[in-house]
């Protein structure tokens, strides 16, 4: 089995073929100093949402979107971070290229050593589904560049208009010994509609490029981890210093218990995840991180706050949420939830701005830029 991605570097490396209908982002990986699995602790899974009748709905869907957390005993240093974060977050992952067809899936049933199977493939990637108790549940998968993949289907979600299906798929060991989180990103065809801004805006699509949550909505952004339950109040204040320059659609904050994982696209959450280091570096803390799929708009965004790095600037948790940095931390991932992207120089202490790095920038507030900004992208 060739490393690593066999899911993402041997399916979504395809990504630069024409084809005229869909467009999606590029794979995002993320290198992690603790076990991935970590980042679903203490959420609730399901793998019932494909049945034996209502597979058929899901022919024709394109891998669009894709984002690994790969173990990894060395991770990025804070200046290998920022130089990768130039400009939006996440801009060159989520540029948006054409998807070919060799990405469009269909089922196909099989009879293999007299076992009924339910084979979900491409022409690079297949993933053989077995029936139990009618409901179609992953047991391995294929690729061509890979072997038989040892991979376990964690959780399955459907959108509750059809129109995307997500699967987070653990790889227990891949060829070095690392342990692999995937989240998969199915979505139907759709012709891409790019909403250009008139100006000079820092989205998180890219720069000037308008995708944001829904109009004429109602999204609530979930707390979901009950260590933070005494913080909703701080987090709906973070919401409304945004929400409140939005017209075109309301955001609400509430406490979740039992939440599904990250990769649901029905549920938006602030996860708090255990004993997780996402950086080698004793000097420099990524206390949170925001990470978003989308079509012509969202279909799902969720924030994790990562509580060994807080730990570098607090000595326990329970003292930093009771403090200044959660209210500005959770204002600046809040904006990336809403679709506001980092300043196109990171630490210029010049651009003011809560999207900003810049160590003098440490007022909670919306500047003038954040406020323009945040009403040009809903507009």
């Amino acid at each position: 089995m060739k490393y690593i991605s066999l899911l993402i570097i041997a399916v979504l490396g395809f990504t630069n073929v024409h084809c005229s209908k869909s467009k999606s982002s590029k794979t995002k990986r993320y290198y992690t100093n603790g076990d991935p699995l970590t980042l679903v602790e203490g959420t609730t899974m399901s793998t019932g949402s494909i049945t034996e009748s209502n597979y058929q709905e899901f022919d024709g869907y394109y891998l669009s979107d894709a984002v690994e957390f790969t173990q990894k005993s060395e991770v990025q240093t804070m200046e290998e971070r920022l130089a990768g974060q130039a400009g939006s977050e996440d801009q060159e992952e989520t540029a948006f290229t054409s998807l070919p067809e060799s990405l469009k899936f269909t089922f196909k049933v099989k009879d293999i050593g007299g076992v009924k199977k339910y084979i979900y493939s491409s022409d690079q990637l297949n993933i053989s589904f077995i029936s139990k108790d009618g409901h179609l549940i992953a047991e391995s998968g294929t690729s061509e560049a890979t072997d038989i993949l040892d991979l376990k289907i964690q959780h399955i979600s459907v959108k509750k208009d059809r129109s995307a299906f997500s699967l987070m798929v653990f790889v227990p060991k891949d060829v070095k010994g690392n342990k692999n989180l995937v989240a998969l990103t199915f979505t139907k065809p759709f012709d891409r509609v790019e909403q250009k801004a008139t100006g000079d805006f820092d989205f998180l699509s890219a720069k000037n490029v308008k995708i944001r949550w829904p109009r004429n909505q109602n999204i609530t952004l979930n707390v979901c981890n009950s260590k933070l339950k005494s913080s909703v109040h701080r987090f709906e204040s973070s919401m409304n210093l945004w929400s409140k320059h939005i017209n075109s659609t309301s955001f609400d904050v509430k406490y979740l218990d039992n939440p599904p994982p990250f990769s649901d696209l029905n549920t938006h959450c602030i996860y708090l995840v255990d004993n997780y280091f996402t950086t080698g570096s004793e000097d420099y803390a990524n206390m949170a991180s925001t990470y978003t799929r989308a079509r012509n708009n969202f279909l799902d965004s969720d924030i994790f706050i990562f509580e060994k790095e807080l730990r570098k600037v607090r000595s326990s948790v329970v003292e930093w949420y009771g403090v200044y940095e959660i209210f500005r931390v959770m204002t600046h991932e809040i904006g990336h939830f809403l679709g506001m992207g980092h300043p196109t120089n990171l630490l210029n202490p010049s651009q003011k701005t809560i999207m900003s790095y810049a160590k003098d920038n440490t007022e909670i507030r919306l500047y003038p830029r954040d406020i323009e900004s945040i009403q040009e992208l809903y507009k």
